[in-house]
């Protein structure tokens, strides 16, 4: 059998509530490389314009608190004075960085998850401390892919900077004699440079593993074909329900039919199977079939015409035709003028009203 009785092969593709369901649990595709290298890439762009600030602020602070001074004297209150201006520039510096990166790190994250928050995450779960179920995580599939994809990282980065400092060590000797602000540029070029090489490594590796994890959800969210019978058993609705459903609707549409009716200038009955409400006000273009309704309908239709004066008129032909060829709110085809015209004018005559010519 390709299915086991209890553990069946998921072949099917997940249904919508399916997806829901993982959705709600915060089970989503998404990649930490494709963070981490967003938020690398937004640092090395920010610093690159942040440098020199922070260039100056040490420069300035570094020439103020290092210059002996003889007349200088240490006392607790000029220590305390001089920590407290260290913590402040140590923040000032930071707090850019730091804020920066979690900004996008926690951007990047809700766009990968489609601004997707659940808290089923943060709740405590006792399976999670089985000492069993953790060596199994440690050695499965994943966490060796994990474990790959670190030493891969690792690999490559080091081949990527040891080929770039490789291919300027003959300029490092030199460096010897250059001017500091000068020395400084060149390793900040050379900064920028292994950066970008590095960025576009990770960048490839994010989309590989963003990718990686699509393919892994969908495999976890395939179903088995008892799971769709299941599925399909809790969406199906009671019968009753939707025999009442069914009911109320009638009902509904019934009383729209009875509204609309009180609205006629004459009904057009078939005599008893059919009733057409018809509605023709002098300066209308062509009249209009306000409702139609069949057997126990057509006979409330009359009842309501007779309660309110309205003109009955029994044409088996024309009910039948109107009936079946118009739909509600629809205008009379002009191949049917004649008849009708007859019939509104008789109507109009017998209320006493006239007809300009």
């Amino acid at each position: 059998m390709a299915e086991e009785e209890l553990g069946q092969e998921r072949s099917e593709s997940p249904t919508d509530e399916r997806r829901e369901s993982f959705r709600k649990k915060g089970e989503v595709v998404h990649s930490r490389e494709v963070t981490s290298v967003l938020v690398l890439g937004l640092l090395v762009g920010f610093l690159s314009f942040y440098v020199r600030s922070v260039y100056l602020d040490l420069y300035t602070f570094m020439s103020k608190n290092f210059m002996f001074k003889t007349t200088a004297f240490l006392n607790p209150e000029d220590i305390f004075d001089y920590f407290k201006k260290v913590t402040f520039l140590f923040l000032k510096i930071t707090l850019p960085i730091f804020g920066a990166g979690s900004l996008t790190a926690i951007f990047v994250t809700l766009l990968q998850t489609k601004f997707n928050f659940s808290l089923s995450r943060l709740q405590f779960d006792l399976s999670k401390l089985n000492p069993i179920q953790g060596v199994q995580r440690m050695v499965s599939w994943h966490a060796i892919v994990e474990i790959l994809k670190g030493f891969g990282k690792i690999i490559i980065i080091s081949v990527i900077t040891g080929s770039i400092l490789y291919s300027e060590a003959h300029k490092f000797p030199f460096l010897i004699n250059v001017p500091l602000r000068l020395s400084w540029s060149y390793w900040l070029d050379k900064s920028q440079f292994l950066f970008v090489m590095i960025l576009i490594f990770l960048l490839l590796l994010g989309g590989f593993d963003y990718l990686y994890s699509y393919i892994i959800l969908e495999n976890r969210m395939k179903m088995s074909r008892q799971q769709l019978r299941e599925e399909y058993k809790e969406r199906e609705v009671d019968p009753n329900l939707k025999q009442r459903l069914r009911r109320m609707q009638k009902e509904l549409a019934t009383k729209k039919t009875i509204a609309s009716t009180r609205k006629a200038t004459v009904l057009i009955t078939n005599p008893t199977h059919y009733s057409i409400a018809i509605r023709y006000e002098i300066g209308m273009v062509a009249p209009i079939m306000v409702a139609k309704g069949m057997d126990h309908i057509a006979l409330q239709m009359r009842e309501i015409a007779k309660s309110l004066d309205i003109p009955i008129v029994e044409n088996k032909p024309l009910a039948q035709t109107l009936y079946k060829s118009l739909k509600v709110n629809q205008e009379i085809p002009s191949n049917l003028y004649k008849v009708l015209s007859e019939i509104i004018s008789h109507v109009f005559k017998i209320k006493g009203i006239r007809i300009k010519t």
